[in-house]
C-alpha cells in the first residue's frame, strides 16, 4: 500500500466535511486548510528509479489525496503538470 498526497487543502462544502480528519489535524497545527498547495510528494507518481522504472509501482493499491479532494478546482494546474510529466515518459 502506498499513500500519495500530491496537494493539500480543501473546502468544507457539505455536511460530510464536518467530520473530515484533515481539518481537525490542520487545526492542531494552526494550519489553514482552505489553502490548496502542492506537497513535497507531488511528483511521486512520475519519479523514476535509476533503472528507468517508476518508483511508485502500478501493482497494488495507492491511496491518493487523503488530505484534499482530487478534483478540487485549485489543483487543476497541478494535475495538468502531472499529466504532462507522465506523457513525457
Amino acid at each position: 500500500m502506498e499513500i500519495w498526497n500530491p496537494w493539500h487543502g480543501c473546502h468544507k462544502i457539505s455536511e460530510g466535511c464536518l467530520n473530515c480528519y484533515m481539518f481537525r489535524r490542520d487545526a492542531m497545527y494552526d494550519k489553514d486548510s482552505d489553502i490548496v498547495t502542492k506537497t513535497s510528494t507531488f511528483d511521486a507518481s512520475v519519479k523514476r528509479s535509476r533503472d528507468g522504472s517508476y518508483k511508485m509501482q502500478e501493482s497494488g493499491t495507492v491511496y491518493a489525496c487523503m488530505t484534499s479532494d482530487f478534483f478540487i478546482e485549485e489543483a487543476d494546474e497541478y494535475a495538468l503538470l502531472l499529466q504532462t510529466d507522465r506523457c513525457k515518459g
